[in-house]
């Protein structure tokens, strides 16, 4: 019988970005931001510009559509923000011809940054301008123009903040962040929270001990899903439209103010349903019916049915060699560092 670590891990496996899209996740935003440093009509200094978003942070799933830019705006906070982006809009026209690209590539200014789309790699880029008065890792601002004003913003910091967390929990809270994403995009193909209102939720219960870092990725997730529904439920029984109030890790400020009433009621009951179906699961004997109820919240394409060939791999190791990460991945290798145990000997090969 495998345990729910060798699926979990190859559900983890399964909603990685592809490596196609990685390397353009790479290769392209390198380039932009070349171009930004160098360029003549937007005036920046060092440190220039720096990536920002879930492919920094490492919390993308699926296919990378989109990467931040962050690029230091050589103003101060009295220009007005839509100023700023209109002139970062005016030099990123001239890209496709500066940097030789032949495909079709729009340019539009949206709220807060200008959006760049390459139509023959279909990626998107938004390319953010931020007034930094110290260090681009502490706070600085990025415009709102619906609000005519520079808005406090700390993208850099949180990544590192981020990391610090994961450490700290043995590497389990960015394949948390990972696994709640995919749980979203599976369970809802309309009125998905943002990203970020997500690994917001996940830093938050895991700040304020709401879920116990040291079971399993598994009883985790069903844990998570608990607090949520737990915490906000009574938000469900308000008739004036209430919504969450979700913390910025960094600012903690409300970052889901705008979460539409009916948006956040979907939400819920998808975490609902994951809450019942992962208790069931975790509950049962039956590898079988665990599977399939597993299979109920994150479909059958991503987590596996059939995990013979992980478990032959694994099994390739020398008894002594593998070991067993407290974020639930097995590896064939000792990590350099963290939280492991090595696995034991055993006559046991699987069916």
């Amino acid at each position: 019988m495998y345990t729910l670590t060798t699926y979990f891990g190859e559900l983890l496996k399964n909603i990685e970005p592809p490596a196609d899209r990685l390397e353009a996740a790479q290769n392209v935003p390198d380039r932009v931001r070349d171009y930004l440093k160098d360029c003549e009509d937007f005036s920046t200094s060092p440190p220039y510009s720096t990536l920002a978003g879930s492919y920094r942070r490492h919390t993308a799933v699926g296919d990378i559509k989109d990467v931040d830019i962050i690029v230091k705006a050589d103003v101060g906070l009295d220009v007005e923000p839509g100023s700023t982006l209109r002139t970062l809009k005016n030099a990123l026209e001239k890209l496709p011809e500066a940097l030789g690209l032949h495909g079709y590539t729009e340019v539009t200014e949206s709220r807060r940054s200008v959006h760049v789309y390459f139509e023959d790699k279909d990626f998107h880029l938004d390319v953010v301008p931020a007034i930094v008065p110290k260090e681009i890792d502490q706070k600085l601002y990025i415009p709102d123009k619906s609000w005519k004003k520079w808005i406090p913003s700390n993208p850099i910091g949180y990544c590192r903040y981020l990391s610090e967390l994961n450490e700290k929990h043995s590497g389990k809270v960015v394949p948390l962040i990972k696994i709640i994403k995919y749980f979203r995009d599976y369970q809802m193909k309309i009125m998905k929270p943002k990203s970020y209102w997500l690994e917001a939720l996940v830093v938050y219960h895991v700040v304020n001990e709401s879920i116990d870092m040291q079971k399993s990725l598994a009883e985790i997730f069903r844990d998570l899903m608990s607090a949520i529904y737990n915490k906000y439920a009574p938000l469900l029984g308000r008739e004036d439209g209430a919504t969450p109030h979700i913390p910025d890790p960094m600012l903690n400020n409300d970052i889901s103010w705008n979460w539409d009433r009916s948006h956040f009621e979907t939400f819920m009951n998808r975490v609902k349903e994951a809450e019942d179906a992962a208790t069931k699961a975790l509950d049962t004997d039956n590898q079988e019916d665990a599977v399939k109820l597993w299979q109920k919240v994150f479909g059958d394409d991503k987590f596996p049915k059939d995990v013979k060939q992980a478990a032959k791999n694994l099994a390739k190791a020398a008894p002594g060699v593998a070991s067993v990460a407290s974020a639930g991945y097995v590896s064939a290798q000792l990590p350099v560092s963290g939280r492991f145990t090595v696995s034991q000997p055993t006559k046991y090969y699987g069916g």
